[in-house]
């Protein structure tokens, strides 16, 4: 498992550990990439199942002899098996023939099938018509028997109109009393038809809802079983289980697929193997995903919903670079507008506009620190994106302006760097949005289960270099509608220079809130406010 490097003495070892949460490549992870790449190429048999795309990392190691050398991993399975020549073995094998997981997984199916086939059965089917015959038959009694009593009242009617002598009213007026019990007898007849005819089809569904409800209490057992066995290392040598790294870190089971992915694998592979982690990366392989946007041999940060807190636990007690994504921006916050109500700021990149559940350090309580704690953010601004962040100072403000930014009353205008350029020089990008629920915060375009996403955008220079000067106006305000619209194949498909979740990590994002206009909530007076785009 353990590679030999291929590198030039031109590039020094790193001076501390990849973050894997925002990275650009080492030039090793570079190099040892590449002889993976070159390895996957050569492997015909795989070509199908490659080329629909698959996550592959590597990691620059040292072994006990001082020699530099990297572990390739691939994400969950290849060719329906955790073990193939050249990549690390998974951190637990779940797929043993005669394992636990396997001979429960079994059972599972067979619940599956019985519940399957009660619900396809004649019986089922039989039962459930029985019951519609009985309430359908009910529905004709009521209805003719109704109908016979409107005629017998039209004729009581027509007596009562005669001047009838008291034994003929006495009769009618019986007459009356009679058919509305004996309507109602008809009614509690039909019912008890009815429910005897529900009885068998309760019966079936009882027994499916008691055989589902077992299913799920297995396939739970199952679940905390299964991440009870992955148990991870970190540099000093500590043990954890992922059930107890997702209780304490998040409060929550693990996630499905949780601890198959590159880094874990390759990180437990050096561990037992008392190799010392250098440097890491993560690359995706073939096609993009439905929906999704991932480039052929590209790298990628390890996502948050399955690896955050895995990573964490096992990056302990190495030195890491730091979480750009963790770290505050020590920026003055330039004032651009302020009135009695309002006040608008220029955020500058990396700075969270609001707190984050791990960054409590943002624009907003900045802010708060220096004009007071009644200042609140209205809108939002991705951390990586610059520009114009409005702040109400009271409480009416703060409502009124968020409902005018949520009725897309606020006109907003973007400015952006990309690599490439659109094929008009102006259009309209619709693309339906939603959040990647294995990825977060990643979005991904969706036709079915997405919001609607609206951008207007308009090419405003040129370079020799490829790249573009564009105007966006996002008209609704999905996260990361523009950078999404920007990258995707379906869009302008060209990336916003320095987006690392959907395009090429750079120095910086080149996305910037350029302009707000809007009527006053309080003056009703054209507001329009500008910042221009530092680069």
């Amino acid at each position: 498992m353990f590679h030999r490097l291929q590198f030039s003495d031109e590039y020094s070892e790193p001076d501390a550990f990849t973050c894997p949460f925002c990275y650009q490549p080492h030039p090793w992870v570079l190099q040892a990439s590449k002889q993976v790449q070159q390895y996957l190429s050569s492997q015909t048999a795989w070509h199908d199942e490659l080329s629909r795309g698959k996550m592959f990392g590597v990691l620059i190691v040292r072994n006990a002899e001082g020699e530099t050398g990297f572990l390739a991993a691939f994400s969950g399975l290849l060719q329906q098996s955790f073990h193939h020549d050249w990549f690390v073995p998974p951190v637990f094998d779940y797929l043993q023939p005669d394992g636990y997981f396997v001979q429960r997984t079994k059972v599972l199916t067979a619940l599956k099938q019985q519940i399957e086939e009660l619900q396809h059965s004649k019986t089922y089917a039989e039962a459930k018509l029985a019951v519609q015959s009985a309430i359908n038959q009910s529905r004709q009694d009521i209805a003719d028997y109704k109908s016979l009593m409107e005629r017998h009242k039209a004729e009581r009617d027509a007596l009562r109109a005669s001047g009838p002598d008291q034994d003929t009213l006495y009769k009618i007026t019986r007459q009356s009393q009679f058919e509305k019990a004996e309507l109602k007898r008809i009614k509690q007849k039909d019912e008890a038809a009815i429910d005897w005819a529900r009885q068998a089809e309760i019966a079936i569904e009882n027994r499916i809802a008691a055989l589902q409800k077992e299913r799920k209490q297995c396939s739970e057992a199952l679940q905390t079983w299964l991440f009870e066995q992955y148990t991870v290392l970190n540099s000093k040598q500590q043990r954890r289980s992922l059930q107890r790294i997702f209780a304490e870190c998040r409060n929550a089971a693990a996630p499905a697929g949780a601890g198959d992915c590159a880094a874990p694998k390759l990180l437990q592979y050096a561990y037992l193997h008392h190799y010392t982690p250098l440097a890491m990366g993560e690359f995706w392989w073939g096609q993009s995903p439905l929906g999704e946007l991932r480039e052929h041999g590209h790298f990628y940060p390890a996502c948050q919903s399955k690896c955050a807190p895995i990573l964490d636990f096992m990056l302990q007690g190495l030195n890491v670079e730091p979480n750009p994504l963790e770290t505050a921006v020590d920026k003055e916050l330039a004032i651009l507008y302020e009135d009695s109500w309002l006040m608008a700021v220029n955020k500058p990149s990396g700075m969270l506009s609001v707190p984050g559940k791990i960054q409590p350090v943002s624009a907003e309580t900045l802010l708060q620190q220096r004009y007071g704690s009644q200042l609140k953010a209205v809108h939002r601004l991705d951390l990586d994106t610059s520009g114009l962040l409005v702040l109400a100072k009271d409480a009416d403000t703060y409502k009124t302006l968020q409902r005018m930014f949520a009725q897309r009353q606020v006109h907003k205008t973007y400015t952006a760097w990309v690599e490439g350029k659109p094929q008009q020089s102006e259009g309209e990008i619709l693309l339906p949005l939603r959040p990647n629920p294995d990825d977060r915060p990643r979005q991904m375009v969706d036709f079915v289960h997405g919001k609607e996403a609206w951008t207007h955008y308009r090419v405003l220079r040129e370079t020799g270099d490829g790249r573009c000067l564009l105007e966006l106006q996002p008209h609704t305000g999905r996260t990361h509608q523009l950078r999404l619209h920007c990258a995707h194949p379906q869009g302008l498909d060209s990336p916003i220079v320095g987006d690392r979740l959907y395009g090429h990590h750079a120095k910086r994002l080149m996305l910037h809130c350029t302009s707000l206009s809007f009527t006053h909530p309080h003056t009703g007076e054209q507001t329009v406010i500008q910042c221009p785009p530092p680069f």
